[in-house]
This record gives structure tokens, sequence and C-alpha cells, in this order.
């Protein structure tokens, strides 16, 4: 009776050791704009842009550390405060009083396919 108690324990924490470790490590952003001027999809897509170019290069585990620190690459006009708090970027527009979205930051990545040179024998038979 004891060993299944210890068997059972161990195979609750392995069930539990893999259902954190398969989770994805996201970063969400909340944007709460102002009451006056509603450009939404401007400052998501300058916010994405910002974010893109923070952590091109980084290693996914750094991405937090990348956007804690540079908090002030979100604050791209006067009326912008970015602030992280609740393990979330906060992105407040003026009073920040009106719609509010909430988001994922993504990370893009744009494979161009590698030109190949043409031969010798296509150039010569591409004129029939």
């Amino acid at each position: 009776m004891k060993t299944l108690k210890w068997l059972t324990g161990i195979w609750a924490a392995l069930l539990i050791c893999i259902i954190v470790c398969d989770s994805k490590s996201e970063l969400l952003y909340t944007i709460c704009y102002d009451t006056k001027h509603n450009a939404s999809y401007e400052i998501k897509e300058k916010v994405q842009d910002v974010y893109n170019d923070l952590v091109s290069g980084v290693h996914s585990d750094s991405y937090v550390i990348m956007v804690m620190n540079n908090l002030d690459h979100f604050e791209f006009a006067k009326d912008i405060k970015a602030e992280w708090k609740n393990n979330q970027l906060y992105i407040v527009q003026g009073n920040g009083k009106g719609s509010e979205i909430h988001g994922t930051l993504e990370t893009y990545s744009v494979c161009v396919p590698k030109v190949q040179p043409r031969s010798f024998l296509q150039e010569i038979f591409s004129g029939f």
C-alpha cells in the first residue's frame, strides 16, 4: 500500500511537470487607448514591430528580459507610456480610458528562397 502511494505521487508529479513544461511562454500585452484619439491599428502594429526588432536574434528564453529592460522603446510617441506589471506589457495612450485590446506578441520570421542562377543550357534554349 505504501509503494502504491509513492508510485501515485511520482506519477502525479510527472504529469504536472509535463503539463507545465509543455506550456508555451507567450508575451501578453494590453493597449489602453485615449478617449479622444483611437489609432488602434497603427499603435498595435508599431508595438509588434518594436517587439520584433527587440527580440530579433535573441533566444526565446530572453524575450521577457528584453522587453522588461527596453520599455522606453515602446514609448514611440509622446502620449504613449509603457510599463511591465503582472507579467504583461501595458501600453497606455493618453488618458487610457478609451477602448482596450489584449493580445499576444509574436515573432515573425521571413524565409526568402535562395535564387539559383540560370545555367548555360537554360539561357541557350530560353529563346525557343
